[in-house]
């Protein structure tokens, strides 16, 4: 049933890891990105005036 795993099968498994993990961190820092636009620009419309 063990199947000896090559240097190049373990490189793609790294690699297809790495770009998986990648992809998750862009999405999550885009998330937070438009999550902090929102709250920026609901401070200066909902209080213009609070934050002198």
């Amino acid at each position: 049933m063990l199947r000896t795993v090559t240097p190049i099968d373990h490189f793609l498994l790294i690699f297809s890891g790495l770009q998986w993990i990648e992809a998750t961190a862009v999405a999550m820092m885009q998330q937070i990105a438009r999550l902090q636009h929102r709250v920026i620009n609901g401070q200066k419309t909902d209080y213009p005036y609070n934050f002198k």
